[in-house]
This record gives structure tokens, C-alpha cells and sequence, in this order.
């Protein structure tokens, strides 16, 4: 079995002592599957107007790439939506958005496309974890805090009938 995992900074193993025990490697260990690790720190859903971060691949959104991911994997993790709450400019938007650079627009074709690559059973979606000030620090540009984030995507997996 071969898992594509599809996230930021956690996805990719940020903050673990060694790769081997991220959660994608551990989940790969646990099915005895390769593991594909399309995680990249810092990045967004939505696509920016303007580069908002100092790192440029920060601004290269999911939604880009897609384009990079294989194909043949058998099962693909998503894990996302934190960053749009804690450092994106981009605006909500509204439910059936499908404009990449409104949040909502974002997720629905992200999730349109995944299901068009691999098939509504192959995708697993894994929402955005609590982290600090989530109840209490809105997004400085929206006013939306993560829980708003994690509705929208869930929104999203309701409609299209994903698992997370």
C-alpha cells in the first residue's frame, strides 16, 4: 500500500525529534505502507493576493500542489487549514465559493480535485488541531477564528461525503 500525506509543518514533521516519528511516518509504520510526504511548513488553502510571508513556499497553496502528488497512492491524508487561520490574508469568502483565493473557494476546489484524482474512498481528512489563542485571537485579517476554519472544511467533507 502506498499513503500520500498532503499537509504543512506537521505533515512534513516539524517539531518531531527525527522524520521517523512524524505522524505519517508512524501511520505508515502502523499499515506497513510506503509513505509519500507531500508536507510543506507554513503553508495555506487559500491562495494570497500578495506574498504574505518571508518564505516564498509559504504562498505556494494546496491548491498548486496538487499537481505534484502521485497519482497511484492508494489512500491520501489531507491535513490543513491552521496557517489560513494564523498568518493567511485571504478572505473567507462563502459556501460554494470556488475560487482559490477566498478560504471557502480554496477548500472546495481542493477537494473537487482530490476526489476527481483518487475517488471520494481513497481521501481521509484530518482537521486542523486546537492550538493557542484559537478561542480568544482572531485571524488578524478575517476576524474568523480556527473553529470557523475547521466548520468550513467540514462544510466541505459533508458535502462532498468525505471521512475525517
Amino acid at each position: 500500500m502506498k499513503i500520500a500525506f498532503f499537509g504543512d509543518s506537521i505533515t512534513q514533521g516539524v517539531g518531531a525529534t527525527d522524520l521517523e516519528l512524524c505522524y505519517a511516518s508512524q501511520v505508515g509504520k502502523m499499515l506497513g505502507a510506503e509513505v509519500i510526504n507531500y508536507g510543506i511548513g507554513g503553508t495555506r488553502l487559500a491562495r494570497q493576493l500578495i506574498q504574505s510571508s518571508s518564505c516564498h513556499a509559504h504562498d505556494i497553496d494546496f491548491n498548486m500542489r496538487t499537481i505534484l502528488l502521485d497519482k497511484t497512492a492508494d489512500k491520501i491524508f489531507f491535513f490543513g487549514g491552521t496557517n489560513d487561520y494564523g498568518h493567511g490574508i485571504a478572505p473567507v469568502g462563502n459556501a460554494g465559493d470556488y475560487d482559490e483565493f477566498t478560504f471557502h473557494g480554496a477548500v472546495n476546489k481542493l477537494f473537487s480535485t482530490l476526489i476527481g484524482m483518487y475517488g471520494k474512498d481513497k481521501i481521509v481528512i484530518i482537521l486542523p488541531l486546537k492550538r493557542y489563542g484559537m478561542n480568544d485571537i482572531p485571524n488578524a485579517k478575517t476576524g474568523k477564528y480556527l473553529v470557523d476554519y475547521v466548520e468550513i472544511i467540514k462544510y466541505y467533507v459533508d458535502l462532498y461525503g468525505l471521512k475525517y
